[in-house]
């Protein structure tokens, strides 16, 4: 127990003192605004490159498909379950109250979903494990609440986040916010490894 300690110490501290000076450096909300706002203005009138995606039907669709009329582009992190659903909702509606207005051909509306890599695994995994803990006898039921529960936190923390790194309130820097989740995290990595045996034995047994 006293190694573990001493080595997440040692891991934890330098990291601590990375995320510190990171945020020291990190220019204040307003300057960030403002290179936010020049960013944006110095990209009026670029071109942009002929992008690839995939469409709603599986057909590949470029973005030189779209020229020659005005485009709205919508981007939705699609692990997003509250605002980005509701913000998709609402730019339907929009759209369709437009297009009456305008014409069906008036506008082209793109919505792109996007997603990390490290979220799609621990999306994965945690469905495994929701359905190792679920009897197969009322996996419905077990399952709508076990997902329910587990939402709790991202639904009553996630306000909160935003508190913490808006600089009107806490003004934490990106580094240092995204270290304390990490460290927040750890109870619960260190609770599944504890029940490990546990949960692989409800696993074998469903």
């Amino acid at each position: 127990m006293k190694l573990r300690v001493r080595v997440l110490c040692g891991v934890a501290l330098p990291l601590l003192l990375v995320a510190s000076a990171a945020q020291a450096t990190q220019p204040a909300g307003n300057e960030v605004d403002a290179a936010a706002l020049r960013a944006s203005q110095a990209a009026v009138g670029r071109r942009t490159g002929d992008h690839a995606f995939i469409d709603q039907h599986g057909q590949p669709l470029r973005l030189a498909d779209l020229r020659g009329r005005p485009l709205v582009l919508s981007l939705v992190f699609t692990n997003c379950v509250s605002v980005c659903s509701g913000q998709t909702l609402h730019l339907r509606e929009v759209t369709r109250i437009a297009r009456e207005a305008l014409g069906a051909r008036s506008f082209a509306v793109l919505t792109v979903g996007f997603d990390n890599l490290a979220g799609g695994m621990g999306t994965a995994a945690f469905v495994a494990l929701l359905m190792a803990l679920c009897d197969r006898r009322f996996t419905a039921t077990q399952y709508a609440l076990l997902s329910a529960l587990a939402a709790i936190g991202r639904v009553y923390v996630g306000p909160a986040a935003g508190y913490a790194t808006d600089p009107r309130y806490l003004g934490l820097g990106w580094p240092t916010f995204f270290f304390l989740t990490f460290v927040v995290a750890l109870p619960g990595l260190l609770l599944l490894g504890w029940k490990r045996r546990t949960i692989e034995a409800l696993d074998r047994r469903t």
